[in-house]
């Protein structure tokens, strides 16, 4: 009766490590969720290296949609939670090139989160695309290429920087929630 007993506790404890590793959003199939220490070992194992840590953000280099990119890992900051990993392309100098990109990539997400919640393509005055002006645009903020998604366990913003580069962010609901708790806690305990 006891091994049965300890075999179901076990059983259970399993089922609930599962379902809560299926409950946070995933980056290349790594649970955003846990340690940075633990993410960044997994993204490790996958081929990135460790480049800087500056408070909450752990940088790190690798190869991402067949181009070397820079990922960073935001942490909450009194648990050290990960909630968020952003991944930045190089610098592009040509607006055919970064246009492309992003379609190309907003195709690929397209394909398997499906339609987004909200996309955006637009210039604000006084640049419009076919201007030829386009990168100085960009520059300028001016440029709004923006495309969000949203699953149940969290979210995806794809969007243009006026550092000519494509930012994607991946963003866990659960552990944005930490965040945005221990944020104004440490707010609260700073006044």
């Amino acid at each position: 009766m006891k091994k049965l007993l300890l075999t179901l506790i076990v059983v259970l404890i399993s089922f609930e490590t599962i379902n809560a590793q299926e409950d946070h959003f995933q980056f290349q199939g790594i649970p955003i969720d846990g340690s940075v220490d633990g993410v960044r070992a997994a993204l490790e194992q996958k081929g990135f290296q460790y480049k800087d840590s500056d408070g909450d953000i752990v940088t790190m280099e690798g190869e991402f949609t067949g181009k070397k990119c820079e990922i960073a890992l935001l942490v909450t900051p009194k648990s050290k939670t990960v909630w968020r990993i952003a991944v930045s392309t190089p610098e592009y100098f040509s607006w055919h090139d970064i246009r492309y990109d992003f379609n190309n990539l907003k195709r690929i997400y397209i394909k398997k989160y499906g339609n987004p919640e909200k996309d955006y393509h637009f210039f604000s005055e006084p640049y419009d695309e076919g201007d030829g002006y386009e990168m100085t645009g960009l520059k300028n903020d001016k440029c709004h290429y923006a495309t969000y998604f949203e699953t149940e366990s969290g979210s995806i913003l794809i969007q243009m920087t006026r550092f000519a580069k494509i930012l994607i962010l991946y963003d866990d609901n659960k552990n944005t929630i930490i965040h945005t708790t221990e944020k104004e806690e440490k707010a609260l305990d700073d006044i």
